[in-house]
């Protein structure tokens, strides 16, 4: 009897042994030893826990990650201590607009988009981009060079560049409505009979018909009385002759161009001058000179041209209320990580002063350049850009921060001139 009873404990003891090999559940532990003294769930949605005193397994919090056995394109996330895996096509991007990125059971497809789909083939400003099984190919489209001269041939070349070429003197054309012909330079000049047919409606301007049959046109001596009241011609124009021109103002400003292809966020300092040509008298119109520049830093060297561009003023006590001043065609050679200056063009308007104003004021609202990187690789880089506090955060934030230390902090400064 007493072999029986300690074979009865051997066999206990054995099968209790065995009844722990499948996990730490019963085991003893404390809360702050549960990571030692109990065993990882074999299910990566539990967790080992502690309770009362002995270890146990819990479920995870839903939405954990898990992995699930799931593909490249796949993500797995516990519900209910189960692994569910979902498809995730932004993990296939191949970063080619001319094919079509799908997850299917984990593993990424790309097929090829339907040929003629639009594209970015960085092209230059007169090309566009279509697909071409599989590949972005560019496309010239000259019409987009047309710059509205009858004097000159528009063509894209082979880098998506406009070309302006002259054309041959003596070709018809037209010019604010008159029929005239083009001379060398690329410039329709009126053609007439009698000096009636140059006549321009200015009567700060002598037109006359010279012996080519070309008209000629001149401006009045400076002083002479023109329109009503107080009135006198000024460079060709007719303009009030009361108060004194006020001094031309030039202000900074930091613009700031977000999203811009290849370098990111950008700050910029740019300045504008601007330059009455005659008092602001209430109820008078006054020509304005205006002129911006800028700069631009890259961190490579570079040559690069911008084709076109426009910078935007707005006013206020005078009208127009926006004023638009083309930016020239350029070339710039860049040195890395120096800024480049650019011509932010150079314009005049003729403002009309609010009959009530005391004060014209202006200031820059936005600036388009497009900008054409083309060495030492060809990119399209446009860029707009619109004035901000300089002391914003994202100023300093910018992957290319050309304001800080140039413009000073605060809000976009404006110009004031006082109305006589």
């Amino acid at each position: 009897m007493k072999y029986k009873w300690i074979s009865l404990v051997a066999m206990l003891g054995l099968a209790a042994g065995l009844a722990g090999c499948g996990g730490s559940s019963g085991t003893p532990c404390t809360t702050e030893t549960v990571s030692t003294d109990c065993q990882a769930p074999t299910n990566e949605c539990k967790a080992a826990v502690c309770t009362d005193g002995t270890c146990d397994e819990t479920n995870v919090a839903d939405g954990t990650s898990c992995d699930g056995g799931s593909g490249v394109c796949m993500s797995g996330s516990c519900a209910a201590a189960a692994c569910t895996t979902a498809n995730e096509a932004e993990k296939c991007d191949d970063s080619n607009e001319c094919t079509v990125d799908s997850c299917d059971s984990g593993t990424c497809k790309h097929d090829n988009a339907t040929d003629g789909t639009a594209c970015n083939s960085g092209a230059g400003t007169c090309q566009s981009g279509a697909c071409v099984t599989p590949e972005c190919t560019a496309q010239n489209e000259a019409e987009k060079c047309d710059d509205s001269n009858d004097c000159t041939a528009d063509s894209c070349d082979s880098n998506g560049m406009c070309q302006h070429s002259n054309a041959a003197a003596g070709t018809t054309c037209t010019v604010s409505g008159n029929a005239g012909e083009c001379n060398d330079a690329g410039v329709c000049q009126p053609t007439c009979s009698t000096a009636a047919d140059c006549d321009d409606g200015n009567e700060c301007t002598t037109n006359t018909c010279g012996d080519n049959n070309m008209c000629e046109t001149a401006n009045v001596a400076d002083g002479t009385a023109c329109g009503t009241g107080d009135m006198t011609c000024m460079a060709g124009v007719c303009k009030s002759s009361g108060g004194e021109t006020p001094a031309p103002q030039t202000v900074t400003a930091c613009l700031y161009c977000p999203m811009v292809p290849i370098i990111g966020n950008v700050s910029v300092p740019a300045s504008a001058t601007v330059a009455p040509m005659g008092p602001f008298t209430a109820g008078a119109s006054t020509d304005v000179q205006v002129s911006a520049s800028t700069t631009l830093t890259i961190p490579l060297d570079a040559m690069a041209t911008i084709n076109t561009g426009t910078a935007s003023y707005a006013v206020s006590g005078a009208t127009p209320v926006g004023v638009d001043i083309a930016v020239p065609m350029q070339t710039l050679t860049i040195t890395a990580n120096v800024p480049a200056t650019i011509d932010g063009g150079t314009g005049t308007v003729s403002m009309m002063v609010g009959s009530g104003a005391t004060a014209v004021t202006a200031a820059s609202s936005s600036i388009f350049l497009d900008l054409m990187i083309t060495s030492p690789f060809p990119v399209a880089v446009p860029l707009t850009c619109a004035p901000i506090d300089s002391s914003d955060p994202k100023v300093a934030a910018s992957a290319v921060d050309g304001c800080t230390g140039e413009v000073p902090p605060g809000p976009p400064p404006t110009v004031s001139f006082p109305v006589n």
